[in-house]
């Protein structure tokens, strides 16, 4: 938490902290049935955080290919 991240040659966003996720992940999606078993393997595994708020440091385009690079 509190790395800024680079990526390709402009854009810099800032991890701010853990996004715990919720019962959602669990759900029937589409064609993919319910599976509680995402959201125990995310709490095992990982506190039941599965991504992070980030904020942008600087605003720039990201393209397909862009290399990530946390600073």
């Amino acid at each position: 938490m509190g790395k800024v991240i680079a990526i390709g040659p402009e854009a810099r966003i800032q991890v701010t902290g853990p996004c715990p996720r919720c019962v959602m992940t669990t759900l029937a999606q589409g064609d993919l049935p319910k599976d509680p078993d995402v959201l125990k393997t995310a709490v095992r595994t990982n506190e039941g955080h599965v991504g992070v708020y980030a904020s942008i440091v600087q605003a720039g385009a990201v393209h397909v290919g862009h290399a990530l690079t946390i600073l």
